[in-house]
């Protein structure tokens, strides 16, 4: 419940632009308070043993997954679109942007792999290259989208299949706090699911109830692969 409630957290820091005009009280600082008061949760708590640095950026990496696969299919289909002529340029062009190297593994929502094509899109992703598919009528907006999940990423030691939980008897005291933050996350997800009502992607990065099945999927096919 925790860590789903840290990804709803980073969410939320994700899109705090957007949801700071609809509640006075999100803010950047906000925020911090929250993942501070989730982190020591899991270290009084629970004996969850991998460190704060790898559950944050397990928890960035599930808020920003879907976002960016959804932008780089989305590039992928405008150039097969505004390149069908020219199919040895197209082929070249997704070559050079990781495309044909990663996409298939990226889309089975390994995380490597989604790191593995930003970085190879960031680093194909020449000044002519730019222009050209600019001039085809991709917005400029959506590369810088797609470079900026990358720069967020980057620096992340992401491991999630080597992640261990050991999860001991609650105490008294504990369950009280757990459920405040509980309530307050699932407040959250109410009023930002409602305000993302049409943009059905960003309504399902608020949904508690599928970040935790996401989770735990995640953890069966961790625990095959070890």
């Amino acid at each position: 419940m925790l860590l789903a409630c840290e990804t709803i957290c980073s969410t939320l820091h994700q899109n705090i632009g957007d949801l700071s005009v609809i509640r006075q009280n999100w803010s950047n600082e906000y925020v911090t308070d929250l993942h501070e008061r989730i982190d020591y949760c899991i270290d009084h708590y629970l004996a969850i043993d991998p460190n704060k640095e790898l559950r944050h950026a397990t928890a960035l990496f599930m808020s920003i997954q879907e976002p960016a696969l959804r932008d780089v299919h989305y590039l992928k289909k405008q150039l097969e679109t505004d390149f069908r002529e020219n199919k040895n340029l197209l082929k070249d062009i997704l070559n050079l942007l990781g495309y044909n190297s990663y996409l298939d593994e990226t889309f089975d929502k390994d995380q490597k792999n989604l790191i593995q094509l930003l970085a190879t899109f960031k680093k194909g992703l020449t000044e002519t290259i730019r222009q050209l598919i600019i001039e085809k009528g991709v917005s400029p907006l959506l590369i810088e989208r797609i470079l900026g999940y990358y720069e967020d990423l980057k620096f992340k030691d992401i491991t999630l299949t080597s992640r261990e939980i050991r999860q001991n008897e609650l105490s008294p005291e504990a369950i009280p706090i757990f459920n405040s933050i509980y309530t307050e996350v699932m407040g959250i997800c109410k009023v930002a699911t409602c305000y993302f009502h049409f943009d059905a992607l960003k309504k399902e990065q608020f949904s508690f109830h599928k970040i935790v099945g996401k989770q735990a999927i995640d953890k069966h096919i961790s625990s095959g692969i070890n």
